[in-house]
């Protein structure tokens, strides 16, 4: 008789959007959030703190597929309906 092992690694994930104010006379979104990260960090971990995990790993989520990071921080820009801006943070 052989004894064999069976490993198994199951991806869950938590997903949540918060909304930035951000002055119409930025012209640099990325680096106004890294300035005032204080702005918007603490209410995205807090936001997490209360969704449930999704099953899966969430690459399926439109830029959020980085397959070497354990957390992924986007940012989206929409005026009228339509994304004009955006990356990673």
């Amino acid at each position: 008789m052989r004894t064999i092992k069976i490993s198994n690694k199951t991806m869950y994930f938590k997903y949540v959007e918060v909304e930035v104010s951000v002055p119409d006379d930025v012209e640099d979104v990325q680096e106004w959030l890294y300035e005032n990260e204080n702005d918007w960090a603490e209410r995205t971990n807090n936001a997490l703190d209360k969704v449930d995990y999704n099953y899966g790993t969430g690459n399926w989520l439109e830029g959020m597929s980085q397959p070497l990071s354990n957390s992924v921080w986007r940012y989206d820009v929409e005026e009228d309906g339509k994304h004009i801006d955006g990356g990673h943070l």
